[in-house]
């Protein structure tokens, strides 16, 4: 696996390879987010940091790619629309290759992560997305030296 670290203009200076793949613990679209281990640190880009995940009715935002357009970055926002502590339901749509993308809560100039998004709801109701906030699993892993 290759990271490209980036942001919304789609550039990357330095690249790495992944060294080991750290699934989360879950059951069904819960468990559907892993840590990527890296060969070597990024020092060329600032790293996001978690957030807490805010209160229903929050805009987020959202850097997702498409399997349409792979090398295009998109930025969009989007409505929380409910949290249980391990899911979020957001209200934007997403479309095929977005899993991964990264769900943002803060300042524009350094917004936090509060999930992953890994997949789209096909009922008909507002909730067009779902994210898994990153588990205490990988996020112990994230903090470890």
């Amino acid at each position: 696996v290759t990271f490209a670290p980036g942001w919304p203009d789609a550039r990357s200076g330095e690249v790495r390879t992944g060294r080991a793949i750290l699934p989360a613990e879950g059951a069904g679209w819960l468990g559907d987010v892993a840590l990527l281990v890296l060969d070597a640190p990024v020092t060329d880009v600032t790293p996001v940091t978690l957030a807490p995940v805010p209160p229903p009715g929050t805009t987020l935002g959202r850097i997702a790619y498409s399997r349409a357009e792979p090398d295009v970055a998109r930025t969009d926002t989007c409505t929380l629309l409910a949290a249980d502590g391990a899911g979020l339901a957001l209200s934007c749509e997403a479309v095929s290759g977005n899993s991964g993308a990264p769900v943002l809560y803060g300042p524009p100039d350094r917004p936090g992560l509060v999930g992953v998004l890994v997949g789209r709801s096909r009922g008909s109701g507002p909730v067009r997305a779902l994210a898994v906030v990153p588990p205490a699993s990988l996020v112990a892993r994230i903090a470890a030296p």
